[in-house]
């Protein structure tokens, strides 16, 4: 599984390994301010590329179970869309390993009512991999009733996350890394991604800052 961002000048594509884990590590503290002008003009996110050993029935998969329309994509053996954002297929003779062996741990959908998902997914006949529960307190702050998550398993072994989330389209990738913060700090250094705090003081809007030497967020952005 890879990921991509696109831009005006130029595209990104990674596999995500130990190359930027590597680089990351070395990413000094960023201030939002510092963000504001990326340094690679017009990027946004574009794509998530999954190799399976049948792309049109693992498209066909996601335009069944998520808010994800099967369309054509050139140089993908199958795609669908959600929102602004794609997933390519790449057929392959031999399926992917689904051990944790990358930093891609998984992807996720948004749910705007996530109990009425859960049971239109367990209707629908889709795997699951865990099921619907609360996320409240701790580094996240939610209250309780406001967030939850489930995950659900591809044919391919792709795990899915299924959220709270303001709409029901693609979400969201979920990395490991060595340096999370760091990392998260490289994102928004070249692609002009807004960081979002560990905690959401929604009263305050002081400057946010990546520290790796904290590991915490300070402030909101």
């Amino acid at each position: 599984m890879s990921v991509c961002f696109t831009g005006l000048r130029s595209a990104f594509v990674t596999a995500i390994g130990a190359a930027m884990t590597a680089a990351c590590a070395q990413t000094d503290p960023v201030t939002l301010s510092e963000t504001d002008g990326a340094q690679i003009e017009g990027a946004r996110w574009h794509h998530v590329h999954i190799n399976t050993v049948d792309a049109a029935a693992s498209a066909g998969y996601y335009d069944k179970f998520f808010d994800a329309d099967a369309a054509s994509f050139s140089g993908a053996d199958a795609a669908v869309k959600s929102g602004d954002s794609w997933i390519l297929f790449e057929e392959v003779e031999t399926a992917a390993p689904t051990d944790l062996i990358t930093p891609i741990w998984h992807i996720g959908f948004g749910a705007t009512n996530p109990q009425a998902e859960e049971r239109r997914q367990i209707e629908l006949g889709n795997t699951i991999q865990s099921p619907l529960r609360e996320l409240v307190g701790g580094v996240t702050g939610y209250k309780p009733g406001e967030f939850y998550f489930m995950y659900v398993q591809s044919p391919d072994g792709t795990l899915i996350e299924l959220n709270t989330a303001p709409t029901d389209q693609f979400g969201h990738i979920h990395l490991y890394s060595a340096n999370p913060f760091a990392a998260a700090a490289w994102y928004c250094r070249y692609f002009g991604v807004r960081p979002r705090p560990l905690l959401e003081l929604r009263e305050r809007r002081t400057p946010c800052r990546l520290d790796r030497t904290k590991r915490l967020f300070e402030g909101v952005s």
